[in-house]
């Protein structure tokens, strides 16, 4: 690589980390909890805590991979996917955990599915 390269390289690599710190700073248990209670209260169940993943961690859903492309950074700034483990007490009134993945591009919400299942 030629100096150039390098300099821009030593440029981006600081921003791009102090980017995804502020993201994963910025990223709440309850930052989604109406969507999950509503979800909950559908299926005649009762939300006890949300926990946050470690960072990178999609628990039984597909493992996040990417490539620091310019296809990468226009997906990054629309694509908002969250992780939450979800403890609630189901019909039986029996508490149970769930891995919660939340889609929201632009800030809403798509879709939220569980596994296990509701």
């Amino acid at each position: 690589m030629d100096k150039d390269t390098i300099q821009l390289v030593e440029f981006l690599v600081p921003i791009f980390l102090i980017v995804l710190t502020i993201k994963w700073l910025s990223n709440s248990p309850h930052q989604y909890k109406n969507e999950i209670a509503t979800e909950l209260e559908k299926n005649h169940c009762e939300l006890v805590s949300i926990k946050l993943p470690r960072f990178f961690q999609t628990g039984p859903f597909t493992p996040v991979h990417f490539k620091l492309t310019p296809s990468f950074w226009r997906i990054a700034n629309r694509e908002q996917t969250k992780y939450r483990i979800v403890y609630f007490k189901n019909q039986k009134g029996e508490q149970t955990k769930s891995w919660v993945k939340i889609s929201a591009p632009k800030g809403s919400v798509t879709s939220v599915k569980w596994i296990p299942a509701l």
